[in-house]
């Protein structure tokens, strides 16, 4: 199984995004959202160019990937895959695209955490 990791942006988009579904819903709710996304996040980094480039919201070499209603932006070309955010769809993405890429650096160490 090939790895992934989260930048720290996307670790609090992870969180918060778990933590508003779990204020809103309920446990098990949070508990699939969580599931559908670890899921999400081992596809991606088996198969990294399965997602989408979406050239109007972010560089050529970063992909997208719809799951439920949130959006994964991701760098397929990074070993381990980096996750670069988590958005709800909903959103107005494009400002938030930006700012998370202002913090993504390909060539720069992630944080050393890793997930396999």
């Amino acid at each position: 199984m090939k790895s992934y990791e989260l930048s720290a942006q996307a670790r609090i988009d992870y969180f918060e995004a778990f933590e508003f579904i779990l204020s809103h819903y309920t446990m098990p709710t949070a508990i699939k959202w969580e599931t559908r996304m670890l899921e999400a996040f081992d596809h991606l980094a088996e198969w990294p160019q399965s997602g989408r480039i979406r050239p109007e919201f972010a560089p050529p070499h970063l992909r997208f990937w719809i799951e439920g209603d949130y959006v994964i932006l991701y760098d397929p070309s990074s070993d381990p895959l980096a996750i670069v955010a988590i958005l709800h769809g909903a959103q107005d993405l494009l400002p938030l695209i930006s700012a998370r890429l202002e913090d993504h650096h390909p060539q720069d160490p992630q944080d050393p955490t890793e997930t396999e």
